[in-house]
């Protein structure tokens, strides 16, 4: 396997290399005649160097042969192949016969996470069985765990079942990084980012999207995230806004409301139990037409309320000299009657 192997890297290294204008390209035989271009998984590898010709993944941990063999290309002739991927750091590979390289109790794939090749942060060396141990038995290597103390509780991470002292386990919260702040779930406080720390969140599934709220920034499915539908229990059903698709018990959904405050009370209308009692409700059967609150889906501000009582009809005292006068005259001739 070894020799195959050697082979088909010398022969890639061979075609890959480009020709010097003043020499012959020796390379055209060995590609046309020498290698049949048969690539039954469609890995990009032909059949006659390929250690697992009918699976793109031989020897199924995760890594596809390409990347495992050092490939950067496919074989000339195989372009488009759909299995193939190409290496991150050609100059490290591994078995691909072997799901466990270094024999150290981890897989390859287990060991390099995004399989792409490469040795990348977060991840150890699938050719290196020392950095295998896991002093704590929760699926997290030492060397990745280090011997930082985050939660100050004296246990390094490594000998650490729960290294951010947040309540939920490392061998539960693992790598996940849904935050995409690159740092994985075991070591982040707040592993969804939606602003509640995991500490407070529970281990529940409640829109079903397979991930706990905990690490679910819209934990609810409401299309609203967690931090912002907050932890209040505005309807009184016993269940904070977060974990509530209608948190205002108004019969709409959180999602349909959110960024609308429709009466332009200042109130979010997600969090509104009533959306008629401000400046931009429809004024009354009656009232001046055109006014700015009979169009309660713009986005309105609050008018200053003595000119909405002025619009719709509300009584306000007439005021001036000219006014005064008449008053006088009216009051003059009613006393001569």
């Amino acid at each position: 396997m070894t020799s195959l192997r050697v082979l088909g890297a010398l022969m890639l290294a061979l075609v890959s290399s480009p020709a010097r204008a003043d020499e012959p390209d020796e390379t055209d035989d060995i590609v046309d005649t020498d290698v049949e271009l048969v690539d039954a998984d469609g890995d990009g590898i032909p059949d006659a160097l390929d250690p697992s010709p009918f699976r793109c993944d031989g020897d199924f941990d995760g890594i596809v042969d390409p990347v495992e063999m050092g490939w950067t290309a496919p074989w000339p002739g195989l372009e488009g192949a759909p299995c193939f991927r190409a290496d991150a750091d050609p100059s490290t590979t591994t078995d691909p016969s072997d799901p466990d390289t270094d024999r150290g109790g981890r897989s390859d794939g287990a060991e390099d996470r995004n399989r792409n090749g490469r040795i990348d942060r977060w991840e150890v060396d699938p050719s290196d069985p020392s950095d295998d141990v896991d002093t704590d038995g929760d699926g997290i290597p030492d060397a990745v765990e280090g011997f930082d103390d985050p939660d100050g509780d004296g246990v390094p991470n490594a000998r650490d079942l729960d290294s951010d002292g947040d309540g939920r386990e490392d061998r539960i919260e693992n790598y996940w990084d849904v935050d995409e702040d690159g740092i994985p779930a075991f070591l982040d406080l707040d592993s969804d980012g939606d602003g509640l720390p995991d500490a407070f969140e529970p281990g529940d599934d409640l829109d079903r999207d397979g991930r706990s709220a905990w690490n679910d920034p819209d934990a609810d499915g409401d299309g609203v995230e967690d931090g912002i539908d907050g932890v209040d229990d505005i309807d009184g059903d016993d269940r904070p806004g977060y974990l509530d698709v209608d948190q205002d018990g108004d019969g709409l959904r959180d999602g349909d409301e959110f960024g609308r405050d429709d009466d332009c009370d200042g109130v979010p209308d997600h969090r509104d139990r009533d959306n008629f009692d401000g400046f931009c409700v429809a004024p009354p059967e009656g009232a001046i037409d055109g006014a700015p609150w009979d169009r309660p889906f713009d986005p309105l501000t609050p008018v200053d309320p003595d000119a909405v009582r002025e619009v719709v009809g509300c009584a306000v005292a007439p005021a001036g000299a000219g006014w005064l006068a008449l008053f006088g005259l009216l009051g003059l001739w009613r006393r001569r009657r």
